[in-house]
């Protein structure tokens, strides 16, 4: 009778323990977790690898990932970006230590290292949100850093904000004066230069000859899209100049544009108008005070233009403004 009595005990005690266990909750890591007062150290061993669909190791993280449904990336096609659907990664950062770098899955990730620190810059992205730490790879340290968000800023009205699709350049989108979405997150750089007028540009911002550029009223109508970049000064009794490029065109990687009437554009800059009506002759190069600038703070400010025979003339903005 006693042996049997403390058989009964021991299996009560067993399934006490395991109707007090937590059950998972949905999408919760079921990873190790070391215990503080213990002295085992965090090994890649210790990761339930059924859960997770890869599991890379570079020894000062680990970055476990998890393929589940579909989610909206960019899509890229002759200068102009899109949303279209692609498997949605959930990817879970762990230092060296077994301390998460984040609780909720994020959908990209990177790191970068900056020799001889020995911190790498690591950055998460969730839902248009860059989450950066710095993982010192001797220690496994994390130290976390300001998140980055959408940073709006209002202009006549409209709402311009930031989101980060798979790196630490951002895209942008507006948000109409009604609260309304006038244009997705899609876009590497927008100017509203007038109350009525929002300069769209797709594509990638480094290398203008890879982007087109588009001029939209409120209503979305688009007044021009021939040129791959546009640049609008306006001062504040409203005259303003805008310098436009088209370049690289026919080349491969490079995006054609065309004008009104179908014509391919030739490479070239431009004075345009606020509707994107060329103003001025083509030339070889547009610059603002010296290479490579195109934003004016005054009127007295100098363009530099070269001519199609190469000859640089150069004249004060008050001689080319537009109201």
């Amino acid at each position: 009778m006693k042996k049997l009595f403390a058989v009964l005990t021991v299996l009560t005690f067993m399934l006490t323990a395991c109707s007090n266990q937590k059950p998972l909750e949905e999408n919760e890591n079921p990873i190790f977790q070391p215990d503080e007062t213990a002295e085992k150290e965090f090994s890649i061993d210790d990761i339930d690898t059924s859960y997770y669909d890869e599991i890379e190791d570079f020894g000062f993280m680990c970055v476990l990932t998890k393929t589940e449904g579909t989610r909206e990336y960019l899509v890229y096609e002759d200068g102009n970006v899109s949303l279209g659907e692609k498997p949605n990664e959930q990817i879970w950062l762990l230092s060296k230590n077994g301390e998460f770098l984040n609780e909720e899955p994020f959908q990209k990730y990177d790191a970068l290292m900056n020799h001889p620190d020995p911190n790498w810059w690591v950055f998460g992205i969730r839902e248009g949100v860059l989450y950066p730490f710095y993982v010192n790879e001797n220690t496994g340290e994390v130290t976390e850093e300001e998140i980055w968000g959408p940073n709006p800023q209002e202009f006549f009205g409209y709402s311009v904000y930031k989101y980060y699709w798979s790196n630490h350049s951002p895209f942008y989108g507006v948000t109409a004066p009604d609260g309304s979405s006038f244009a997705e997150p899609i876009y590497s750089r927008i100017q509203i230069p007038f109350d009525d007028r929002i300069v769209l540009s797709g594509g990638n911002q480094q290398i203008l000859g890879l982007c087109v550029t588009e001029i939209l009223t409120p209503e979305k109508e688009v007044l021009s899209d021939c040129f791959n970049y546009i640049n609008f000064n306006v001062y504040e009794d409203g005259s303003y100049f805008a310098i436009a490029f088209c370049g690289g065109n026919g080349v491969d990687g490079h995006t054609q544009t065309y004008d009104k009437e179908g014509n391919p554009m030739p490479d070239g800059w431009w004075f345009i108008d606020k509707d994107g009506n060329i103003v001025s002759k083509r030339y070889e190069s547009i610059f603002v005070n010296e290479e490579w600038h195109h934003d004016s703070e005054s009127k007295e400010d100098i363009i530099i233009a070269v001519t199609e025979n190469g000859k640089e003339i150069t004249f004060p903005v008050k001689d080319i403004l537009l109201k």
